[in-house]
């Protein structure tokens, strides 16, 4: 019987330790399974009228929202001529997209970059050291002139006509008024 009585300390020794290496994980004290990065979840509205604001917000799971911070990134930090600004406004951060709908280079749609989308960015640093990221894109959308008002006019030497564009979704932000061509008008075609 002196087999038995040993072999019964053993296996409570074993079950002690077992016990031991599940309580510690779910505790989150580390070891095997454990997860403490964060996890950041972020989306944007799909469409941004150009020049209009839209505010950026993420979550996170493992560690402090304060922590986030936004931005553009990818190729759309060389959209031509802009791919909007990100800036912190009281604790808020706003997106605002460009006057006029972005562009790229022929190498960077060759590279998937694609018109008029923007990619915006949320990271999570802490101590200068970014651990965690997500982005989500959103697409920005150009005025469409539906009309001018009056369609045509005759204008006499140093004389002004008031012209009215009739805008889409923007309430004609974005518009470029041109004279036979030019933006904004010339001497030799008018201002």
């Amino acid at each position: 019987m002196s087999p038995i009585r040993s072999a019964f300390p053993k296996a409570v020794t074993l079950s002690a330790v077992a016990i031991l290496i599940v309580v510690f994980p779910a505790c989150g004290l580390g070891g095997f399974g454990s997860n403490s990065n964060p996890v950041i979840t972020f989306s944007v509205q799909p469409t941004t009228n150009v020049g209009a604001s839209q505010i950026l917000s993420a979550t996170v799971v493992n560690g402090d929202a304060a922590n986030i911070h936004f931005g553009i990134s990818g190729f759309s930090t060389n959209a031509i001529p802009s791919p909007g600004t990100v800036t912190l406004v009281n604790g808020v951060y706003i997106y605002t997209a460009p006057t006029t709908v972005p562009t790229y280079s022929a190498a960077d749609l060759a590279h998937g970059a694609q018109n008029g989308k923007v990619d915006l960015s949320a990271v999570y640093t802490v101590n200068q050291t970014s651990t965690a990221g997500a982005s989500a894109i959103t697409t920005i959308l150009g005025p469409v002139v539906t009309g001018i008002s009056p369609t045509s006019a005759t204008v006499a030497h140093s004389a002004t006509q008031q012209f009215t564009a009739f805008a889409v979704g923007n309430l004609n932000t974005g518009l470029i008024w041109q004279v036979n061509g030019v933006a904004g008008g010339n001497t030799a075609n008018g201002p």
